[in-house]
């Protein structure tokens, strides 16, 4: 179980370290960095999935059942998710307030729009501006490890296999 919570920090930091370069780029909605950030790494998700997956099976003897293959694969999607939601929030509060300066200006112009008083526009966008990075990093954080466990399912009964013993045969 140690290699998938190495599995499950280096997805994290990937998740992680793709948000830091891909807001370096200058992109005109901030949503679609938050985006791109999250659905570019996904192979990688996978992959490390699959190889705790394979690693397990190794440990326990070259044969793994569905129920030790899936702990497997959502133990690395929810240390990923966990390590990226944490990444995520203090990349936003503390590194890069223009994401969250832009949203917030977008939902001023939506209250106005709206023919809201002043005073209830700030009080909101003060809200906003407060809650905004914590709500980010907690849908970050459910929807890895909700689709973490879809895909846990799906690598559990392919590992479980046999066509897949070449990859874990130790000599």
């Amino acid at each position: 179980m140690k290699k998938t919570r190495e599995f499950g920090l280096y997805t994290g930091l990937i998740f992680s370290a793709s948000l830091l370069l891909l807001s370096v780029s200058k992109v005109d909605n901030p949503e679609s960095t938050l985006n791109y950030a999250f659905l570019s790494c996904f192979p990688f998700l996978i992959l490390f999935m699959l190889l705790a997956m394979l690693n397990r099976r190794k440990e326990i003897g070259n044969h793994i059942d569905f129920p030790e293959a899936f702990k497997a694969g959502l133990g690395v999607s929810a240390i990923a998710g966990v390590v990226y939601a944490l990444c995520n929030y203090l990349y936003l509060k503390l590194v890069n307030h223009t994401i969250i300066n832009t949203m917030s200006t977008m939902f001023r112009d939506d209250l106005v729009k709206q023919n809201k008083s002043p005073e209830f526009i700030d009080e909101r966008v003060h809200q906003y501006l407060n809650n905004l990075p914590f709500t980010i990093a907690t849908y970050r954080l459910v929807t890895l490890i909700f689709v973490g466990g879809i895909l846990s399912i799906i690598l559990a009964l392919i590992v479980r296999r046999k066509h897949i013993e070449a990859l874990t045969e130790t000599e």
